[in-house]
């Protein structure tokens, strides 16, 4: 499998966007193998939970598992616990806001996952 990692952007398997603490977005997309791959700065580095968690949610089709077995699905995958999944009422850009806990050196990190409106798109946000 190809990817693309653009300046904190991936390119690969279902649609997914990741939102570092830097807020810039991170998406991936089902499509056409991209030809180029440029490194990330520094600054945008994500640790290797979170990219574990990434592509264990693009290997699920959230359309027809659901946004909650979805994330129950990925926590299991990467060892980790789901801590929440309630609907997002202070957004217009979101339906639903899971919380992930997963166990990692040198500590422990919470990734937060948003369901778009759209139905299909996942944010990611690391809590540091």
């Amino acid at each position: 499998m190809q990817q693309l990692l653009t300046k904190g952007k991936i390119l690969f398997g279902g649609v997914i966007g990741f939102f570092g603490e830097d807020d810039m977005d991170r998406v991936l997309s089902h499509g056409p193998a991209p030809t180029s791959v440029t490194e990330a700065p520094e600054q945008d580095a994500m640790t290797l939970e979170a990219v574990e968690l990434e592509f264990a949610l693009g290997a699920i089709d959230v359309l027809t598992e659901g946004f909650d077995a979805a994330l129950a699905k990925a926590a299991e995958r990467v060892g980790g616990e789901v801590l929440f999944n309630m609907p997002a009422l202070d957004t217009s850009e979101a339906q639903r806001i899971g919380a992930i806990a997963i166990s990692g050196q040198p500590q422990d990190q919470v990734i937060f996952v948003t369901l778009r409106n759209d139905g299909t798109t996942l944010s990611l946000a690391l809590h540091r």
